[in-house]
């Protein structure tokens, strides 16, 4: 007895740790409720039936009603280039229980290419057999999206801190922009004269470039045509776009300025009145291009051309990725000035050189006896002053002279006089209508014969052009180093002897130690701690070998955790093609490597917490079940006792009395394995089976709870019920989540009548459970109807979706309906919901029977 009465608080101490565990998990789930975004589903390799949840419906954008679609239906919807990588991994789960984690790309019905992650986990018998697949489906779109154009941003300026030349350099833009996106058609235009021509271009044909190429307006004379404010007037969209005109309320056009639609062909059709365009020439439809971007490119706000993308295909666009485009537009403006601003400063060099040579440029000489100052007619109109009236005393060149230069002019001077070294000097001056001009002035101390200091003779020319060029590219290069400093992706200018040659922002902000006026070197200072050698997965000095582009994602550990980053390398070559130095490019992605990990493990978690769930409800009548035996043996002894102390006990009374005891000891048995059984549910394999039995079973087990919640239990079985093919524990813990429900529902109506919310007499909490044979689909149904507070309209269709719950906070875990659901589908079975709000609810189950001659 005493035994028995310990096995029994070992058993409240399991029901106490189980019911504080399912407390701690349905907390996780309140938090997880926020966080999982995912479809489920379920295959039957035998009927090649999916099962899937209402996410995966809305994934794969098809009709919930029409049902998934069968297996040798899936290949109308992934890619083609996806389908046979697809199909690989599900004969391989199917053959040989192998689970997979796949990345694809699903063809929409609406038009709409989505990614996905699907992960399977195939379910085996005792001997290794693949009964179902069951596994999630993750619409990753938008984060491969969000990858692509961070993917894109960094190989612009990969190619942009590598190259040299501007052609070379925008047609490696525009073919890496193609490559990327895959859009059919790229095409970048530039400011030449008047016109913006097609600088550089992919996928347009001969005929589209022909007629396209200029957007110059001409009249009949074929005369420039202008605009009110005299601006040469550009037709069609991409004049507008190039012109600044866009109207941001308009649809059609960006706060940026640029212009995108998915569907180009209602353009076709639109008013005369409603188009803003001039002269819309709309060759870019009638070439097919369903999808088409028009994306200025500016440089200091001035818009300088255009980047245009075009594709066959309809909705490839989204504002994200339009301004993502309008980024790298100014991106490509600032190149495009600097390196414009690069080949005049040294064409201006080259053409003052000449001018040196030639002795065109003005002279100058200073008599350093008599004070006077000779300039030439060509320096005095650099100077701004009048030849003619020009005396070359020093207050008229100090008159012309910016105040603020005239000291620094005059202590040069006295150097070279004191010193005999060559003189040059900047210096600004004033013209009479104010604007300033820069002067180079250079020259050298002629002696007399006495070696005494005469002369200084020289040349000098306005530098005004060059100083302005120069002063743009100093603003293109803080403007280009702002853009790597601010971006997230730490970039690294590395040695062909791996030493660290330049940081960014972000490349300083994860490697504070490091000073650049030393000398590191990466392996060593990007490693902590240090290493001795060259990384081998290293893909720059993999770059300064070859010369290609090369990635890597890396495992570094660092402060007791592991941390991923993606390291992309580029070369940076001279003029005869030698690796000088390599750009590297790293991103951090351990957020999203721990973020898509978590979610796999959430998944898992969340199944689990059903099931710790449902543990829970069989909890109380598990106690109660072992209570009523341990009832009977205390009685039995009871009894002996008394017996024995009158010395009355017979053997016949003492055997009779060991069976009951023994019989209360089965029962108990029977509850404990039972619960071993349903607790190992997954380990069963399918089987013939009678319905009838697993209800039994369920009622059972929560008799107690429904008798304490004076819930009325009725049963309808028609006689002579065929079996079916399932497992009893599954489909036992079907019938537990309907009960649960029902009693949280009868109770919530009596609540709400109590309360006053609701006008009933003599209400009684009655639940009927029916078993039919559908002679017609020759399946079992089986109905749970109750008459609790039902659910509306807009709840059905939600209530067995993953997390959905219309309980209190704490009260349910919104996975119990969702995990029926899919335990009635492995078993190639279906679950409908009848309601109305305030009236009840009725669940029906469908499941197949099995031919007499597999009856059991």
């Amino acid at each position: 007895m005493e035994e028995w009465i310990n096995k029994l608080d070992e058993l409240k101490s399991i029901i106490n740790k189980t019911e504080k565990a399912q407390q701690e998990r349905e907390a996780n789930l309140i938090e997880a409720q926020g966080l999982a975004h995912i479809g489920s589903w379920l295959f039957d390799p035998e009927t090649q039936q999916p099962t899937w949840s209402t996410e995966m419906f809305r994934i794969w954008g098809l009709d919930p009603k029409l049902g998934p679609p069968k297996y040798a239906e899936h290949s109308k919807y992934i890619h083609p280039d996806d389908f046979k990588r697809f199909d690989d991994a599900v004969r391989g789960a199917v053959e040989s229980g192998k689970s997979y984690n796949l990345e694809l790309r699903i063809c929409r019905p609406d038009g709409l290419i989505r990614e996905i992650v699907t992960i399977c986990d195939p379910q085996c018998d005792d001997n290794g057999k693949v009964l179902r697949l069951m596994g999630t489906c993750q619409d990753i779109t938008e984060r491969k999206e969000i990858e692509r154009r961070q993917y894109l941003v960094s190989q612009v300026l990969h190619i942009f801190l590598g190259q040299a030349d501007l052609a070379y350099t925008l047609s490696d833009v525009n073919t890496v922009i193609k490559q990327i996106t895959g859009f059919d058609a790229v095409g970048i235009r530039l400011r030449s004269g008047d016109d913006y021509p097609y600088f550089v271009h992919n996928g347009f044909s001969d005929e589209f470039l022909l007629k396209e190429n200029t957007l110059i307006t001409r009249d009949q004379d074929d005369s420039f045509c202008r605009d009110n404010e005299g601006n040469i007037s550009l037709e069609c969209t991409c004049g507008l776009v190039i012109s600044g005109k866009a109207d941001p309320a308009n649809p059609f056009f960006t706060r940026g300025g640029s212009f995108w639609t998915n569907n180009s062909m209602p353009l076709l059709d639109l008013p005369v009145d409603q188009d803003p365009r001039l002269h819309p020439r709309n060759r870019c439809i009638h070439e097919g291009f369903c999808s088409v971007a028009l994306v200025p490119i500016r440089a200091n706000d001035k818009i300088i051309g255009l980047l245009q993308l075009n594709d066959r295909r309809k909705n490839c666009f989204s504002l994200e990725m339009i301004q993502n485009f309008e980024h790298i537009g100014s991106i490509i403006g600032l190149q495009v000035m600097r390196k414009g601003a690069e080949e005049a400063l040294n064409f201006n060099m080259a053409k003052l050189g000449l001018a040196l040579k030639s002795a065109q440029m003005g002279a100058w000489q200073l008599n350093i006896v008599q004070g006077k100052r000779f300039f030439d007619d060509q320096v005095c109109y650099l100077l701004g002053i009048d030849p003619s009236t020009f005396k070359g005393t020093a207050d008229e060149f100090f008159g012309a002279v910016h105040p603020e230069d005239r000291e620094k002019i005059k202590t040069a001077l006295a150097n070279t006089i004191n010193t005999g070294a060559s003189y040059e000097i900047d210096y600004r001056v004033i013209w009479s209508d104010k604007s300033i001009h820069y002067i180079n002035a250079r020259g050298e101390l002629i002696r007399d014969v006495n070696g005494i200091p005469e002369k200084l003779s020289g040349i000098l020319w306005e530098i005004t052009a060059r100083k302005q060029v120069e002063e743009a590219l100093r603003k293109s290069e803080e403007e280009y180093r702002s853009i790597v400093d601010n971006i997230g992706i730490g970039v690294a200018l590395i040695s062909p002897d791996m030493e660290i040659l330049s940081l960014n922002n972000q490349m300083k902000k994860w490697n504070p130690h490091i000073d650049l006026k030393e000398k590191h070197i990466c392996y060593r200072s990007f490693n902590k701690p240090p290493r001795e050698e060259i990384c081998s997965y290293c893909p720059t000095a993999k770059t300064l070998q070859d010369g290609l582009v090369h990635e890597s994602v890396t495992e570094t550990p660092m402060g007791g955790q592991i941390f991923n980053y993606r390291v992309v390398s580029s070369p940076i070559k001279d003029g005869t093609g030698k690796v000088v130095a390599a750009v590297e490019m790293v991103e951090d992605i351990t957020a999203r490597m721990r973020a898509e990990k978590a979610m796999q493990t959430m998944h898992v978690q969340l199944v689990h917490a059903e099931k710790l769930a449902t543990l829970g409800e069989m909890a109380t009548g598990l106690a109660h079940e072992i209570n009523q035996p341990l009832g009977g043996i205390s009685l039995v002894v009871t009894f002996l006792r008394k017996f024995m102390e009158k010395k009355i006990l017979t053997d016949k009374e003492l055997g009779s009395s060991l069976k009951d005891i023994d019989d209360c000891v089965n029962r108990m048995a029977h509850v404990v394995q039972h619960m071993r059984i349903f607790a190992h549910q997954k380990s069963l394999p399918f089987q013939p089976m009678v319905v009838e039995e697993t209800i039994d079973a369920a009622l059972s087990l929560l008799g107690s709870q429904l008798r304490n919640h004076n819930i009325e239990v009725s049963k309808t079985i028609e006689s002579n019920l065929p079996q079916i093919i399932g497992e009893p524990h599954q489909l036992e813990q079907v019938w537990i989540n309907f009960i649960s429900n029902a009693r949280d529902a009868m109770d919530e109506k009596q609540k709400q009548i109590k309360e006053g919310k609701l006008f009933l007499d003599g209400y009684k909490k009655q639940l009927n459970i029916t078993i039919s044979h559908e002679k017609d689909s020759n399946k079992l149904l089986v109905v749970f109807t109750d008459n609790g507070v039902g659910v509306g309209e807009e709840e059905k269709d939600k209530v067995f979706d993953p997390l959905f719950t219309t309980k209190e906070v704490g009260k349910g875990t919104g996975l119990g309906l969702s995990i029926s659901r899919e335990i009635v589908g492995s078993h190639n079975g279906k679950i409908e919901i009848e309601s109305k709000k305030g009236e009840g609810a009725s669940l029906k189950v469908y499941l197949p029977i099995i031919n007499k001659g597999e009856q059991a």
